[in-house]
């Protein structure tokens, strides 16, 4: 794993999401609406549908990187378990001390000073992210099409090695790999679940 690259956040409305995001300092690298939805996703949603319209913002004051996605117009139940806050995400999850330990030996990061956070940090900056964890019983395994910030997504140079580490230390729900053209790129594309059931995309360009 190279890299954090983006946050995805499920909307209904794509174009009010997009004036909100813009109003808040964010700048749009890319659009695609009626993107074709690779099959392989359907496991990690709640419906599949044939398109899906996705499109990458920046934050030209911070080093917040979001994808809005809409799956289609149905609003489910559940929630994302993360969340920017500040400089860093928040990760929800029902036990800490498994998530940390996975995020560390599967994803690579960093202990910090600060207790619950850990860091992940790359030779290009906004490529490295914190996360910070906060315990709730309450949260269950979402979906892509789940409400609010529901996958975080990291670059990779090799994804099948990350892949391989990711499932010694437990995480499931593996889809893909498969390939997406996105913003006339070929990307190659694998999703899982932490330990805990957090969405986690990697992207091979």
């Amino acid at each position: 794993m190279i890299g954090f690259a983006h946050l995805s956040l499920n909307v209904i409305k794509f174009e009010s999401a997009r004036k909100e995001l813009e109003k808040k300092g964010f700048i749009c690298d890319f659009l695609e609406k009626s993107l074709p939805n690779p099959i392989e996703k359907k496991p990690i949603l709640n419906q599949f549908e044939r398109v899906h319209s996705i499109a990458l913002f920046r934050n030209v004051n911070s080093n917040e990187s979001i994808e809005i996605t809409c799956h289609g117009n149905n609003k489910f139940q559940q929630r994302g378990p993360y969340e920017y806050s500040d400089d860093k995400i928040i990760v929800k999850t029902s036990n800490i001390i498994k998530e940390q330990v996975f995020w560390e030996l599967a994803m690579n990061f960093k202990s910090t000073q600060k207790e619950n956070q850990l860091e992940f940090k790359s030779i290009i900056p906004k490529w490295s992210c914190k996360l910070e964890f906060i315990e709730d019983k309450t949260q269950e395994p979402c979906y892509l099409d789940s409400q609010g910030h529901t996958c975080l997504a990291f670059l990779t140079k090799d994804i099948e090695a990350d892949m391989k580490r990711m499932v010694i230390n437990g995480a499931f729900d593996f889809c893909g790999p498969f390939i997406l053209n996105v913003n006339k790129k070929e990307l190659k594309i694998i999703l899982a679940r932490s330990i805990g059931g957090a969405l986690i995309e990697l992207i091979q360009i």
